[in-house]
């Protein structure tokens, strides 16, 4: 038998996860359904566009609170930039482009 501690998890720790997972959850559901209506009903709008404002108009009701989707809401932000990392990756490679438009670039940034 091993004497060292063992790590048990904390008590709060099932309720993150829990709220992390009802909060995709939540924001899944806004555009799953919000994509439905755009195809059901033809709409031009995206459904991810469509979702946002659904969830918008939820949480201006109060019938989603903040806090159910805020965590969720979070990690999501903060692992958008991966989502364009070859976009990146791609325009850095581009020789022609930084010739051209180099400086202008630069300067933009700047």
């Amino acid at each position: 038998m091993s004497t060292a501690p063992r790590s048990e998890p904390t008590p709060g720790a099932a309720a993150a996860i829990l709220r992390h997972v009802l909060g995709f959850a939540i924001i899944a559901g806004c555009f799953l359904a919000a994509d439905w209506a755009k195809r059901r009903l033809g709409l031009i709008i995206p459904g991810s566009v469509l979702g946002l404002f659904l969830l918008l108009g939820l949480l201006a009701s109060g019938i989603v609170k903040l806090a159910w989707v805020e965590d969720a809401a979070k990690f999501l932000i903060a692992w958008l930039p991966v989502c364009f990392v070859t976009l990146y990756v791609g325009a850095a490679a581009d020789r022609e482009l930084w010739r051209e438009w180099g400086l202008t670039i630069a300067l933009t940034l700047s």
